[in-house]
């Protein structure tokens, strides 16, 4: 099995960015303070622009959520949006109940409109067959009463 340059820096900044998100979420300010991982993080991230700029991103999100204010939500306004959740959750299944009608039926329809056009076609191509016959038919026998007449 050969494995791309490529898929071992993916894995690598994978590995790196799990053990950075550690380090975020536990408020360590550098990943030099991380205890077994420090040097080879540090290492990667000076050579890695694409891992110092996910950091830089990622530690942006943090600092700037942690600075967002932190309300309090009453109890009964919590039950009340719930409860509106439920609601609408119940709600999806009749709304997808009512599509399969509205496609069934739609198939339905073009089903019968289908073979009622190809019915009509036939029926046309049928008159037409029988007109051309009954008009050969009047030229043989008009072409018969030339031929008497002459005779």
């Amino acid at each position: 099995m050969v494995i791309k340059v490529d898929d071992l820096n993916a894995r690598k900044c994978t590995a790196i960015r799990e053990l950075l998100s550690d380090c975020i979420e536990e408020e360590t300010s550098t990943w030099n303070a991380m205890e077994t991982d420090g040097e080879r993080v540090a290492d990667h991230m000076q050579a890695c622009m694409s891992c110092q700029e996910w950091h830089r991103q990622s530690t942006d999100m943090i600092t700037m959520a942690r600075s967002l204010p932190q309300f309090d939500v009453s109890e009964r306004l919590t039950q009340n949006i719930l409860s509106e959740v439920a609601a609408i959750d119940r709600a999806r299944p009749q709304q997808l109940k009512w599509l399969v009608y509205a496609v069934v039926l739609t198939v339905f329809v073009a089903t019968v409109l289908v073979i009622d056009a190809a019915e009509s076609v036939w029926g046309i191509g049928s008159w037409i067959i029988g007109l051309a016959t009954m008009i050969g038919v009047k030229l043989l026998i008009a072409d018969s009463k030339a031929e008497r007449q002459t005779v």
